[in-house]
Parts: structure tokens; sequence; C-alpha cells
């Protein structure tokens, strides 16, 4: 017999309010036989519990955890200043407002209606003292946060952060815990979504939602969890890679876009990509739907312009799209209009037009991006000798410049910066980690940037000094995936930089 699925709530309410009047106690809605000999069952819907990984060795310490399971797991249990939607903006949860007038001095203003749990008073002191814990060496928050030059305190609802330079999404970085200055050994914090039980082998939810309790599993080998799963180990696992997951799935699989760009790094003082048309003719002959398609077999998407598709900022902005006619003419504007016998272009001594491009070749994703980029330029008569080369080799060809192109992955900070890239030697800051092997640095570009990030110029604008210069070319931008097992029954909503994101709303089904 099927059960009929009934909302507990609202049985409830029948239930124990439903007798309060005898009289509708006593009657029957017409057609209704309460001698009938057929037995009717009603169900409640029970909670799920839902079984994921967990790295007892690495634990939970709010800033130093690493992987990336045990943050979603913090983001649990921990709450903080502003949370993320899927498209990069963000939304207030501890503080009251967010305030700046020239994108370099933040002001955070604490919601003063909370309180600790233990009843101690929330203020700018404890935004401070998080900010500072995040930044400490070690912490994975440390890299993003390092833009920031001082943190203060006006008064006891205000918190002053001024950063190195201006950046207009800087509120996109407040995704840590937030905890109390007065914490001496155990975090005083405020409660999320789920608490930790005692034990901590099971988070319980700490309002209503579908999924009561999530129970944790050990996992201390990240590379066993797609086995371990199949085994029914768990119910789900966040995987970085879902094109390189070594084994197929026995349920559903969900794609969320991350913020990592695979690009195309162009030597900036080789003999051809040292020209900005050349790797303009690069960038435009670059089919990247089918990078996307065929390579990443849908896991990642087309930059709009230079940034991630979900960026809200690029609503309106159409995915990069192949232009062999533009590529064509911009090589016969470099003067290479002779071709040999096989198609490929010639220099002015008569010599075959050859790329050095190198890739890991512990990637084998990456890999097939490089041959398939080397097809491409081909059809536009650009010859590719390809190199797959060890990490280690790869490396020491990187830092040798011993390359022409080379296919690299970098993560972009949640606030799009994208300084890393771009920055001159002479304005890169100490304490800044910075990449981009042979990054064609322009100046100018980089003053442009600054611009854009102070909001002083749009995002077209810089999107179009970008082009002129081209000092890489972004291919795609990867997804990861939460994959499932076979009898998962709720609906999913999770992203890339939280897999539990709005897990109080998931139904089942």
């Amino acid at each position: 017999m099927k059960f009929i699925k009934l909302i507990s709530a609202a049985l409830a309410f029948l239930l124990i309010f439903g007798g309060c009047n005898k009289a509708q106690e006593d009657e029957l809605p017409p057609g209704f036989d309460d001698t009938s000999d057929e037995e009717i069952e009603i169900a409640a819907l029970e909670p799920y519990t839902l079984r994921i990984p967990y790295d007892y060795e690495e634990g939970l310490s709010p800033y130093t955890t690493k992987s990336r399971t045990n943050r979603f797991i913090c983001g649990l249990i921990y709450r903080s200043m502003v949370t993320l939607g899927s498209d990069y903006s963000y939304n207030l949860d501890l503080l009251s407002d967010i305030s700046t007038e020239d994108n370099l001095t933040w002001y955070l203003y604490v919601d003063e209606s909370l309180t600790f749990p233990n009843g101690t008073e929330f203020t700018a002191y404890d935004l401070r003292y998080s900010i500072q814990q995040a930044m400490v060496s070690g912490s994975y928050y440390a890299s993003s946060l390092a833009i920031i030059s001082s943190v203060g305190v006006v008064n006891a609802s205000c918190c002053k952060v001024t950063l190195r330079y201006a950046d207009r999404y800087f509120p996109n970085l407040l995704t840590f815990p937030v905890i109390s200055y007065e914490t001496v050994k155990h975090p005083l914090y405020f409660p999320g979504r789920y608490s930790l039980s005692q034990d901590q082998s099971s988070l319980v939810c700490s309002g209503d939602s579908a999924i009561q309790t999530i129970e944790l599993i050990s996992a201390n080998d990240q590379a066993l969890l797609p086995y371990e799963m199949r085994t029914g180990r768990y119910d789900c696992i966040y995987w970085r890679s879902p094109t390189e997951l070594g084994t197929s799935s026995t349920g559903g699989i969900s794609g969320l876009q991350s913020n990592r760009m695979v690009y195309l790094g162009l030597n900036g003082s080789s003999a051809y990509t040292y020209y900005s048309d050349f790797r303009k003719a690069v960038a435009a002959a670059i089919d990247y739907s089918e990078i996307v398609d065929e390579v990443y077999e849908n896991f990642a998407a087309a930059p709009r312009n230079l940034f991630n598709p979900d960026f809200y900022e690029m609503q309106y902005v159409s995915r990069k799209s192949v232009d062999l006619m533009s590529a064509n003419l911009l090589l016969d504007g470099l003067g290479f209009t002779k071709k040999d016998g096989d198609g490929f272009r010639l220099n002015s001594r008569g010599k075959r037009i050859s790329l050095k491009l190198v890739v890991c070749s512990e990637s084998a994703v990456k890999v097939a991006a490089a041959n398939a980029v080397a097809e491409m330029l081909g059809e536009v008569g650009i010859e590719v000798n390809l190199y797959s080369l060890s990490y280690s080799a790869y490396m020491v060809a990187l830092q040798n410049y011993d390359y022409d192109i080379y296919v690299a992955e970098v993560e972009i900070g949640a606030d799009m910066d994208i300084s890393k890239l771009i920055t001159p030697i002479a304005y890169q800051l100490e304490g800044i980690e910075y990449a981009g092997y042979g990054i064609s640095n322009s100046e100018n570009l980089y003053l442009t940037w600054l611009g854009f990030m102070a909001g002083t110029v749009t995002p077209s604008e810089f999107s179009a000094a970008f082009a002129e210069v081209m000092p890489y070319v972004p291919i795609c931008y990867t997804k990861s995936c939460v994959v499932f097992s076979r009898d998962l029954p709720f609906s999913f909503s999770g992203t890339d930089f939280d897999m539990f994101y709005g897990i109080e709303n998931w139904q089942l089904q």
C-alpha cells in the first residue's frame, strides 16, 4: 500500500486542535463511513539522515581547516559576517550593514540584536579578532585576506578595515566564521544551521529541515572517496574534478560552477607571443564551446569576457566564442600571409611559425585541453609542438621561460581579484602570492584594473582593455561536483563554496 505523504506540521495541527470542539469531533464529512473495514494508513515523512565524509584528524578548527569537505561542515556549524549566493552576490548574516566611500576603507557594523549563546555581548572587537585570526599564516583564508592593510575598532558597533588597494567586491571575502575575542580554549561562536554532537559523530539541525541529522563518517584518504561511496559508505561526496573521478557514480552528479580558471599562459618575451595582436589571434582561434563540451564534458563553462560566467556583473555579457576570421586577419596584419604546403604560416625568413606548448602530464583533462588548443591553432596556420611534462619538469619549464604557451589553472577569489596574474613586478606587494609565468604585464592594464576595483572603471570597460592586451587567454571556468548515492531522495542546491547552500530548503522527494 502506498503511503500518503502529508506535511507533518499540518497533520499535527489537525490532531491537536481538531479536538477542541466536540461537536466538530463527532461530525463526519459527507460520504465518509467510519464503519468501513478498509485500513487507511497515513505516515508522516521521516526526517532524513545524510551520511558524509569527515576528516577527524584535521578537525573543525574554524580557520585552519584545509579540506573542502571539513570547511563545508564548518559552514554548517559557524555563522559568518556574510553569505554568498551562486552569482557571487553577498547577503548580510551577522552584520547589520557594510559601508564604504572609496572601496578602500570599509566599515563593518555588528548586528546589535545578537548576543553569543552564553549571553556575551557581540561587538566590533569580535569582528576584528576574527579577521585577525583568519589572516594568520596557515589559515585557508590568509591568501585572499592579504589585501587587508589594517583592522581597527571605531566603536563597539563598528569595525574599520583598510585595504592595500581598493576592492569593490571586498565583502565577498567575509565568509569565514566569527568567534568571540574572549575565546580562550574553545571558540565561542554563533551556532549555525547545525550543531555538532558532543562525540563529534554527527550534526543536528537547529531548525526546520528535511535533513535533520548529518552523520560524519571517518574519511582520512580523500582519494578513496569515490570508491567508498560506491560501497554505500556515504550518501554524497564533493569532488573537485568530475572529469577525473576515475570511476562512475552509482547515482547522480550535480555540477557546481567554480571560480577556477583554466587559462593559456603566453610568454610575453617569446618571438611571436610578444605581440599583442598575435596573442589576440590565439584567443580568437580557440573554440571555447568545443573544449567545454568535448574535453570537460560540460563540467566547465566558457568565460563571459574574462570573468566567471555566473558572476552577476556579467549576466548580460555573452560567453566567449571562436572567431577564425578575426584570428586570420590579425595574423595577416602581422605579415604572416605566406604558408607552406601543409598550410602553416611562414615568418619573414620563410620558416614555419611554430610554438612550444607545455602542460602537466599529471592532469589528463589539461593534456586533452592542450591537444585541443594545438589543433585549433593549426586551423589558422600556427604549428604547435606539445610537451606533456611531469609536474617537476613542467614547473622548471615555466620558471625558465622554456615555452611559448602553457596550460594552467588558477583559483580566483570570490572578489574576482585577478591581480595575481596581471600585476607588473614593480607593483607587486609583499605578502601576496603572484602567479602567471611569462604573463605580459602591462602597466596600463594594471592601472585600468585598479580603476575597475576602485569602482571608477566598469566591468565592460576593463574587459575591453583586457582584450586589447590579452595577457593570457581564459579558456574556461571548471565545475566541481557533488556525487550522490543511488537512492538519495532529496533536491539539491549547493554551490562550490558551500556544498550545503540552502540545505534548509532541500525537499524530500
